[in-house]
C-alpha cells in the first residue's frame, strides 16, 4: 500500500512543473556575477511559486481521496486506510514549503551543506521509525514521525540559507526582467513534458501491478524497488554535488573542454553503476531472502530484467547532469511524451501477457529505443557541437563490459560462496557482501584499466589519498 500511495503522489508531483530544475539553472550566472538583486528577485518568485505548488498538491491529494481505491484490485484488510493516505498527502505537500532555498545552496556549489542536513535527518528519522515500529507496530505513528522530521529538515535548511545569504531577508525586491521571465517560462514549459514522461514511466508501476495483478505482488515489487531506489539516491548525490560545477564549466569553457570533462564523468558514471549492477546480480536474491523471506522472492528472470533497468537508468545520470546544468530541456521536450506513450501501451499489453516481467520489459524497451539515443543526441548537438556517434561507441563498449563482468562475477561469486549460501543468516550474508564487493571491483578494474578515463580517475584517487595522509 505504501508503494501504491507513493506512485499516486508522484502523479500529483506534476504540479511542481520542473520549477526546481529551472530555478537552479537560473541562479548559476547571478551567483557567479554576485548579482545580489537578481538573486533576490529569483528567490522571491520561487518562494511564491512553491507556496502555490504546495497548496495545489494538498488540494489535489484531497480530491483523490475517494478515487484511490479504484487502483486496487481487491481491498486489503488495513485499518484507517484513509488516514494513512492523508498522511502521505500532507507529507508530500509540506516538502514544498521552506525547501525552495535548498536550490540556492546547491547552485552555489555547497551541496555538502544540504547533504549533511538531509542525511542527518534521514538517520535520526530511521532510528525513530524503527523504534516506533518495534515498540508499537503502529504505521500511523511511523508516518507522523516522517512528516515531523521532513518539516524540521525544511525549516533547518531555510534558516541555514538565511544565515549564508542574509540578503534573502531584505524586503526591497525588484521584479524580474521580462527576458528572464521568458527564459524561465520556456524552461518550465519544457520540463512539464519531462515530468509527465517521468511520472508515467516511473510513477505508475505499482498502480498497474495493483490493478492488473494484485496488491501483494505490488508489495514484493516495492521491496526490490526500495533497494534500487536507495542505490540510485546514493549515486545521485555524487552527481547532484557536481551539477553546480558543470554549470560553471559550461558557462566559461569551450565545447571541446566540456566534452572532455563529460567523457571522464561518463566513465565515472559507468564504473559506479556497473559496480552496483554486478553486486545486485550477486546479492539481490540472498538479501531479499534474508530480509523478508524466500516467499517474497521474484523469479530470477524478473530479477535480471529489474537489474538491467537499474543499469540503463543509472547510465543516464551523467547525461542528466550536463542537461540540467545547461537547462537544455527544450530541445528534447517531445521525447518524454513519446517515451510515456510507448511505455504505457507496452506495459498494459505485456503485463497482461507475462505479468511483472512484462511490465519491466516495457520499461527496458522504451529506454533503449528512445531515451538511450535522444538524450545524448541533444547534448552532442546543442552543447558539445559534435557528432554523437562517439557516444554510442562508448555506450556499447560499456554495455559489453558490464555484461561480461556480471557473468564472470556471478560465476565466481557462486563458486566462492557455495557452502556459505546454504547456511544462510546475517553473518553468512556479510561474508557474501564482502565477496561480491571484492569480485565486482577486481573484474571492473581488470576490464577498464586500459582506458584513458580510468587512468585519469586512478591518478585523482591517488592524489586524494596522498592529501589525506599529509593531513593526518
Amino acid at each position: 500500500m505504501s508503494g501504491l500511495f507513493s506512485n499516486i503522489l508522484s502523479m500529483l508531483a506534476l504540479a511542481e512543473l520542473g520549477v526546481g530544475s529551472a530555478m537552479t539553472f537560473s541562479l548559476y550566472v547571478p551567483l557567479v556575477q554576485h548579482d545580489v538583486e537578481k538573486i533576490k528577485s529569483l528567490m522571491h518568485l520561487y518562494r511564491n511559486t512553491y507556496r502555490v505548488i504546495g497548496c495545489v498538491v494538498l488540494c489535489l491529494g484531497l480530491l483523490m481521496l475517494p478515487v484511490y481505491p479504484f487502483f486496487i484490485s481487491s481491498q486489503p484488510d488495513i485499518e484507517h486506510l484513509d488516514l494513512i493516505y492523508l498522511l502521505y498527502v500532507i507529507n508530500s505537500s509540506v516538502s514544498y514549503f521552506y525547501s525552495y532555498k535548498r536550490s540556492l545552496i546547491i547552485a552555489d556549489q555547497k551541496k555538502y551543506v544540504d547533504s549533511i542536513v538531509h542525511y542527518s535527518r534521514q538517520a535520526v528519522m530511521n532510528i525513530l521509525q524503527i523504534a516506533i515500529l518495534f515498540l508499537t507496530h503502529n504505521f500511523i505513528l511511523y508516518l507522523v514521525c516522517q512528516f515531523v522530521c521532513q518539516l524540521i529538515e525544511n525549516i533547518v535548511i531555510s534558516n541555514i540559507a538565511d544565515r549564508m545569504y542574509p540578503y534573502l531577508e531584505e524586503k526591497n525586491v525588484e521584479p524580474l526582467e521580462p527576458v528572464d521571465l521568458k527564459m524561465i517560462r520556456r524552461n518550465v514549459g519544457a520540463l512539464v513534458t519531462h515530468r509527465i514522461g517521468g511520472m508515467v514511466v516511473n510513477g505508475t508501476s505499482s498502480i498497474l501491478i495493483s490493478k492488473f495483478i494484485s496488491l501483494a505482488v505490488a508489495g514484493i515489487y516495492s521491496n526490490y524497488l526500495m533497494i534500487t531506489n536507495a542505490l540510485n539516491s546514493i549515486v545521485g548525490q555524487a552527481f547532484s554535488a557536481i551539477t553546480g560545477s558543470v554549470g560553471n564549466l559550461e558557462a566559461s569553457e569551450n565545447p571541446d573542454k566540456i566534452l572532455s570533462v563529460f567523457h571522464k564523468i561518463y566513465f565515472f558514471n559507468f564504473f559506479l553503476i556497473a559496480f552496483c549492477t554486478i553486486c545486485l546480480v550477486c546479492l539481490f536474491q540472498p538479501f531479499i531472502s534474508l530480509w523478508v523471506g524466500e516467499s517474497y522472492l521474484l523469479d530470477n528472470l524478473t530479477m535480471i530484467v529489474f537489474v538491467i533497468n537499474f543499469y540503463l537508468n543509472g547510465m543516464r545520470k551523467s547525461v542528466y547532469t550536463f542537461r540540467d546544468a545547461s537547462a537544455s530541456y527544450y530541445y528534447d521536450r517531445y521525447k518524454p511524451i513519446v517515451e510515456a506513450v510507448v511505455n504505457f501501451i507496452l506495459s498494459v499489453i505485456f503485463i497482461n501477457r507475462w505479468g511483472l516481467v512484462g511490465l519491466l520489459l516495457a520499461t527496458t524497451i522504451s529506454t533503449l529505443t528512445i531515451c538511450s539515443w535522444v538524450e545524448p543526441f541533444v547534448l552532442y548537438r546543442h552543447i558539445f557541437f559534435k557528432k554523437f556517434s562517439d557516444f554510442f561507441k562508448r555506450f556499447f563498449v560499456y554495455a559489453a563490459i558490464v555484461t561480461v563482468d556480471a557473468l564472470i562475477g556471478f560465476k565466481l561469486f557462486v563458486l566462492m560462496t557455495a557452502g556459505i549460501s546454504e547456511r544462510g543468516g546475517v553473518w553468512c550474508f556479510i561474508i557474501q557482501l564482502f565477496t561480491a564487493v571484492i569480485i565486482s571491483l577486481v573484474v571492473l578494474i581488470i576490464s577498464t584499466c586500459w582506458m584513458q578515463e580510468f587512468k585519469y580517475l586512478f591518478c585523482m584517487c591517488i592524489g586524494f589519498i596522498k592529501k589525506l595522509i599529509r593531513r593526518t
